[in-house]
This record gives structure tokens, C-alpha cells and sequence, in this order.
């Protein structure tokens, strides 16, 4: 028996878990259209390694943080698959660091608009700040700081990128760890969007 992966926050990632939480097959995809294709890729990898969602044990999933559209895609596929009673689990990517053991740090996410996501690892406190705050917090720092993904953009506001641990990788370099312990919490969370869909899709000004 295995799993279907997605992660869906930052750019596609897509993979098949083995009952003992190991990848099968794990695949990144920056396609800008490749949300709009997800559908397709999943049943591409399902055929490919003779699966259909009746041989899965379920379906893991990032929740966010993300944009709304991007995260969307996965919480789509989420409903449809409760909808046929297969199990849904899903995490979000600041609750990774305390899942490894590392449970002080900041995890950050560029959030567009001009703005950036915080997650306070020891309080549970999440801030949407600006730029500027960002910079001035991130490069204080005197603990870990993480986030999902590299981002080019972001680490050029950072004193010491390489000092950045990614969450995205440590889902990939240690799926055992991670993955055993959201399976067997069974816990399906919310979609966390970096705003709300009113601020989300505010017209622009003319």
C-alpha cells in the first residue's frame, strides 16, 4: 500500500510514499501552468507505478501557508478523496521544524504584495509584516530561521542565506520522520492562506 504526496504552497511538488514512508517517486515541477495540470500528472504517476486511488492508503498534503489560488488545487483534490472515503492528512510546513526536533526559529514565506509570512516556532504567533520589518527581524536573529523553498529574491535580503534550513527538503531527505508522525496524529488541517480572500483579491487601484 502506499501514498499520494502533494505540495502545492510555493510550486508543484508531487510524489508516491511507500507503506514505510519512503519515496517512491518524488517530482518538482515550476511550470507556471503546472497547477492547472496537477490533475493530470497525478493520474500520469498513478499509472505509472500500476496504482489507482483504491491500492492508496490515502493522500498527504501541504496545507500552506500559500497563495489562495496555489493552495486551492490541493484542497480541491482533498475534498474530492474524503469524498470517497479514502484517508486525507495534511500539515503545515512551520510544523516541521518541531516534527524534526527543532522547535525554536522563525519560519518565513515571502506572501507577495510587499509582504511576508512569520511563524514564531516557540509562541505559535504568525505575522503578515513588510519588507522592511522583514529585513530588520530575519537578519537579527539569533536562532534558526526556515521556510518551504529557496527563493532567489528573498535570500537576497538575507545577511546569511546558506544559514536558512528549508522545510521542502527535510520533506524530501527525511519522509520517514515527517510523514509517520502526520499519519499517525490523523489530522487533516485547513488550507492556511497568507490572507483572507477579502484581501486577497482586493481590486487594483486604477
Amino acid at each position: 500500500m502506499t501514498w499520494l504526496y502533494t505540495d502545492t504552497t510555493n510550486h508543484v511538488v508531487l510524489g508516491i510514499l511507500s507503506e514505510k514512508f519512503e519515496w517512491i517517486e518524488y517530482i518538482e515541477i515550476f511550470n507556471q501552468k503546472s497547477t492547472a495540470d496537477l490533475h493530470f500528472l497525478i493520474n500520469e504517476i498513478l499509472q505509472k507505478h500500476k496504482l489507482n486511488f483504491t491500492k492508496l492508503d490515502g493522500y498527504l498534503f501541504a496545507a500552506g501557508p500559500g497563495s489562495y489560488t496555489g493552495m486551492r488545487v490541493s484542497e480541491g483534490i482533498a475534498q474530492v478523496l474524503e469524498w470517497q472515503n479514502i484517508n486525507v492528512y495534511s500539515f503545515y510546513h512551520y510544523e516541521i521544524p518541531k516534527i524534526i526536533g527543532d522547535s525554536s526559529g522563525v519560519w518565513f514565506s515571502e506572501a507577495f504584495k510587499g509582504e511576508y509570512f512569520l511563524f514564531n516556532c516557540e509562541t505559535d504567533e504568525i505575522e503578515l509584516v513588510s519588507k522592511e520589518i522583514f529585513v530588520k527581524r530575519i537578519n537579527d536573529l539569533e536562532i534558526n530561521a526556515f521556510t518551504h523553498f529557496k527563493n532567489d529574491y528573498t535570500d537576497s535580503l538575507i545577511k546569511f542565506p546558506s544559514k536558512v534550513i528549508l522545510t521542502g527538503e527535510k520533506v524530501k531527505s527525511t519522509p520517514q520522520k515527517i510523514f509517520s508522525h502526520i499519519v499517525s496524529r490523523k489530522k487533516r488541517v485547513e488550507p492556511l492562506y497568507y490572507r483572507s480572500e477579502d484581501k486577497e483579491f482586493i481590486p487594483a487601484k486604477k
